[in-house]
C-alpha cells in the first residue's frame, strides 16, 4: 500500500511542479529536468525551498559548466 502511495505521489508533484514550471516560462524538457531534481531533493530535505535552490543551482552549473 505504501508503495501505491508513492508512486501517486510522485506522480502528482511531478505533474504539479511541470505545470507551474511550464506556467512561469520554462520550456518542457528544462521543466522535466527540474521537477525531477526538486521530487529527490524534496524526499531528502523534506523543504521545498531547499530542493528548489539546489536544483536551480544543479540546473545553473549543467547549463553554463564554466561557472
Amino acid at each position: 500500500m505504501q508503495e501505491s502511495f508513492q508512486e501517486s505521489f510522485d506522480k502528482s508533484f511531478k505533474e504539479s511542479c511541470r505545470n507551474g514550471a511550464v506556467k512561469k516560462g520554462a520550456d518542457q524538457k528544462v521543466a522535466d529536468k527540474f521537477c525531477d531534481c526538486a521530487l529527490v531533493k524534496f524526499k531528502e530535505t523534506k523543504s521545498m525551498d531547499q530542493a528548489a535552490k539546489a536544483c536551480v543551482t544543479e540546473l545553473k552549473i549543467g547549463i553554463n559548466p564554466s561557472q
